[in-house]
This record gives C-alpha cells, sequence and structure tokens, in this order.
C-alpha cells in the first residue's frame, strides 16, 4: 500500500499541462537535431577503411555473419518487429496502468532519451571508431551529404533512417531505445510479470542481433546500455527546475543518498525529487 507521501508525490506529479508535454518534446527534438547534425561531421571524418580496418569484437568473431545473408535480413527484420512491438506495447500499458496520469512518466522518458542523444553526440565527436564491416559504410566511394542541415532534420524525420551517416559508432543509438523501453517496464510496470520477462528477453535479444549484424561494436551497445540506465535513474519524475542552481547544488545530496541506500524503483523516485 502506498504511504501518505507517496500518494501525495504522485497527485503533484501529475498536474501536467500540455505546455509541460510539449516542452519535453521540443527539448527531445532539440537534442536529436543537434547529435543528427553532429553526425554529419562525423560521417564526414570516419577513418578510411582502407588504412583502418574494422576492429576486433569477441562476439564478431564468435559468430561470423555476413550482411548479404539472407538469414541477416531476417534477423534485422526481427529485430524491427520487436523494437516496433515493446513501444506499442509499453505505450499501451502506461496508459492503462496511469490513464490520464501518464504525464510525469512521459516527462521522464523525453527527457532522458533528449540528454543521453545529446551526451552521445559529444561521444561520437570525441572518438571516431573504423567502421565495422557493415555493408552501408563500407562502399566506395562512401554515400555523400547533400545539406548538412536536410540530412540533418531527415534524421530528425525519419530517426535516423532516412538519413545518411556512417561512423556513429561510440555509442549505439538503437540501444537507447531498448534501454529505456526496458527502464520504464522495470520502474513503472514491474507489477506487470509477464511484460517484464518479455521485455528483458526482447531486449537483450535486439541488443545481440544489433552485434551480430555488424550494426555496431559490443563495446558501443555496453556503453549505449549504461550511459542510458545511469540518466535514466538521475533523471527526476517531477520536473524540477533544471536551469536552476538549487536542482544542481541537491545533485549531490541525492547521489550520496542512492548509493549508501539503493532503493526500490518507486522508493527512488519519491527520494530523489
Amino acid at each position: 500500500m502506498e504511504s501518505s507521501v507517496a500518494k501525495s508525490f504522485y497527485q503533484n506529479c501529475s498536474n501536467m499541462g500540455w505546455k509541460d508535454f510539449f516542452v519535453c518534446v521540443a527539448y527531445f527534438c532539440t537534442c536529436t537535431f543537434i547529435m543528427t547534425y553532429g553526425m554529419n561531421y562525423v560521417h564526414e571524418r570516419m577513418p578510411p577503411k582502407e588504412d583502418y580496418p574494422a576492429l576486433p569484437d569477441a562476439i564478431h568473431d564468435l559468430i561470423p555473419l555476413n550482411q548479404t545473408d539472407p538469414f541477416a535480413h531476417v534477423l534485422q527484420r526481427l529485430s524491427d518487429i520487436m523494437m516496433l512491438g515493446l513501444t506499442l506495447v509499453v505505450v499501451l500499458s502506461l496508459f492503462f496502468t496511469f490513464k490520464f496520469n501518464i504525464g510525469p512518466v512521459i516527462d521522464r522518458w523525453f527527457c532522458t532519451w533528449g540528454t543521453v542523444f545529446f551526451l552521445r553526440t559529444w561521444f561520437l565527436l570525441a572518438t571516431s571508431l573504423p567502421p565495422t564491416e557493415d555493408v552501408k559504410c563500407r562502399m566506395n566511394p562512401k554515400p555523400v551529404i547533400g545539406s548538412w542541415i536536410g540530412n540533418a532534420l531527415i534524421g530528425v524525420v525519419t530517426g535516423g533512417a532516412g538519413s545518411v551517416h556512417c561512423g556513429d559508432l561510440m555509442f549505439s543509438g538503437h540501444t537507447i531505445l531498448i534501454t529505456l523501453l526496458w527502464m520504464i517496464v522495470l520502474s513503472h510496470l514491474r507489477h506487470m510479470y509477464v511484460l517484464v520477462v518479455a521485455a528483458t528477453v526482447m531486449s537483450i535479444s535486439n541488443m545481440l542481433i544489433i552485434i551480430v549484424l555488424r550494426n555496431h561494436y559490443t563495446v558501443d551497445v555496453l556503453v549505449g546500455f549504461w550511459v542510458t540506465c545511469t540518466v535514466w535513474y538521475f533523471m527526476p519524475l517531477g520536473r524540477p527546475n533544471f536551469l536552476r542552481p538549487k536542482w544542481f547544488c541537491t545533485l549531490a545530496h541525492k547521489a550520496k543518498v542512492f548509493m549508501a541506500n539503493p532503493p526500490t524503483p518507486h522508493e527512488q523516485l519519491i527520494n530523489m525529487v
């Protein structure tokens, strides 16, 4: 049974208007545009495949697979179906569970997503890894970007599927969404035991498929998973004043409390606000 503090907390967090929602979406879109624009520079700076062969990777060596194989195409479609299906199930489950009080969860989702995308931009700009054995990025010559702004806008609208980008390896963008969906299930839908098991299996399977298909190195997926989990747990549910010094001054205290006595997901949300 929820305590009076928890009930009061969720009641305060549920007072969300459309303005808050659009602010979070605008923040996410802005961070996505910054990332996709930075990916243009990463694409142009990608090390030549003739001089820098693909790095050795344990899973790549363990599971040799050519992207031209029919089985690789089946794995790619399976990964897309699982990711789309898990997204729809999570969104519907949130609406079924929280009904009209879903606002704080959606806020946390988009704010975390945008923040991780912004962090990913600097990871990509800082370190350029040799391209994997991805056929698309080993074409000779490599795909040419016409307009950087146009390519970035296409990346925002299509989620990166329609833009020209290679070399964006550190770290995996698909892993961000997979991990976010998994964290939402563990934090807000853990009473649905079947969904928890299904989300865990599909998340791990998707990450393995990303590596097996040579879309990313293993380290890309691991870094993406770790960064997303960290930002998710430190992203408050109550939408405080992010740009005010008060929030930043209490961050160290939140970290100290969290590390000293790790709470359950629901208690963690109350203690960190």
